[in-house]
């Protein structure tokens, strides 16, 4: 690389931190400083919508590393969740590209939204809930970006190294997958002593093999905290009857 480019690179830089934008992050309840947009950054996104298997695994991959380097004066944001990703998405799509987009003819003023999001009321210590079977106690959590990526790309390096023909048995794993993302220990008690199961310790192939032995009790259970999560992490795309579709597509104008 000549020392010109590079000095241009740099400058670069230099404007992007700059223009860095304040964008809320609900979990902590504060504005953070990123970033806006760059086109390699709009580029990687839109590669997402090319194959309907990827994409939301992909989509979320992308939107995490864009986080994660967009940030200009916070670190571990890998502890940030699933749900501040869609909202500071929002964010950087709206001060970057554009403060609007037309969803089936009308028009949404994503900055309103912003705003609104900022009532949504979350306490994220109702979901540090204990399921308990027998023995066995299984402690849930809701997925961090770190846990996320992680699982992610997991199932991504599987897809893409596996046969044509067995991607579909790949899909149909997906739901464990999911629901590996949702918990944090398992702990297993008798009369002499306690065993404790760290997900985020453990190899993820290790964790599958422990979900798929859950009896359906148990896995009900763990349903139906992923289903009152997802309806937490929709508020952040709903406007009024309207739902924002954060896709590849959405980062184009």
């Amino acid at each position: 690389m000549s020392q010109n480019l590079s000095d241009i690179l740099k400058q670069l830089d230099t404007i992007s931190v700059e223009n860095s934008i304040e964008v809320y992050v609900p979990s902590i309840k504060t504005n953070l400083k990123f970033k806006p947009l760059n086109l390699r950054q709009q580029k990687e996104l839109l590669k997402t919508t090319i194959d309907d298997s990827l994409i939301k695994l992909a989509l979320n991959n992308v939107l995490t590393e864009i986080i994660l380097e967009n940030a200009t004066d916070a670190s571990n944001l890998v502890n940030l969740y699933t749900f501040d990703r869609t909202a500071i998405a929002l964010s950087l799509r709206a001060t970057g590209l554009s403060e609007s987009i037309d969803i089936d003819g009308k028009k949404i003023n994503l900055l309103e939204k912003i705003e609104e999001n900022k009532t949504i009321n979350v306490d994220i210590s109702l979901f540090n809930k204990t399921i308990t079977a027998g023995n066995l106690t299984i402690k849930l959590c809701i997925p961090t970006l770190g846990t996320d990526k992680e699982i992610n790309t997991f199932v991504l390096n599987r897809i893409k190294s596996t046969q044509t023909t067995d991607i579909k048995t790949i899909i149909g794993d997906l739901v464990v997958y999911e629901l590996a993302k949702f918990i944090n220990s398992i702990s297993f008690s008798t009369d002499e002593n306690t065993t404790n199961y760290v997900f985020s310790q453990q190899k993820i192939q290790d964790r599958i093999s422990l979900i798929e032995k859950f009896p359906s009790t148990i896995t009900n259970s763990i349903f139906d905290h992923v289903k009152e999560y997802r309806t937490l992490e929709s508020k952040y795309t709903q406007l009024e009857n309207t739902v924002i579709d954060v896709d590849g597509n959405f980062f184009t104008v």
